[in-house]
């Protein structure tokens, strides 16, 4: 999360829709941040991140959460290996 923006910034293992982002048919690793576009326009307050999924607060306190959720894990009431938001 860059502090001043309140911005979600994501890199690394894209495998398991775990980074919230979109890629291209062939990404996998993806080395530069880059923006999570589905959270750009809300502010975020608060992100905590597993090896497979991650979780943020907004300043609205809605909860987004993406990732691996083969068993549910992250309770969006439908169990998919990759989640996206």
């Amino acid at each position: 999360m860059s502090i001043g923006e309140h911005k979600v910034y994501s890199f690394g293992d894209a495998s398991d829709g775990c980074l919230g982002i979109e890629l291209e048919e062939n990404e996998r690793n993806i080395y530069q941040p880059r923006l999570v576009e589905k959270l750009a326009d809300v502010k975020v307050t608060s992100i905590e991140a597993g090896p497979r999924h991650a979780a943020c607060i907004t300043e609205t306190e809605d909860l987004f959460c993406w990732g691996f959720n083969y068993y549910d894990q992250i309770e969006v009431g439908e169990k998919a290996k990759d989640y996206h938001m």
